[in-house]
């Protein structure tokens, strides 16, 4: 599935761009995310690569619960 959704967003490897970060969280959250969240999703997929932030988005506790 974390395959799928990094494919959904484009290019994979490990640049990064704002709207893909922004389109990853108004797919799983339908929400922008907050500053915090952009820069630690940014350096996440430098280090780790697009697939990896996704499989982290999809695993958070967000995208399982309702509040």
């Amino acid at each position: 599935m974390a395959q799928a959704l990094a494919g959904r967003l484009g290019s994979g490897g490990r640049s990064v761009s704002a709207q893909q970060v922004d389109e990853a969280y108004a797919i799983a959250f339908q929400r922008e995310p907050t500053t915090g969240e952009r820069a630690a999703a940014g350096r996440l997929i430098v280090t780790h690569g697009l697939a990896a932030f996704c499989r982290a988005l999809l695993n958070m506790n967000e995208l399982i619960y309702l509040d």
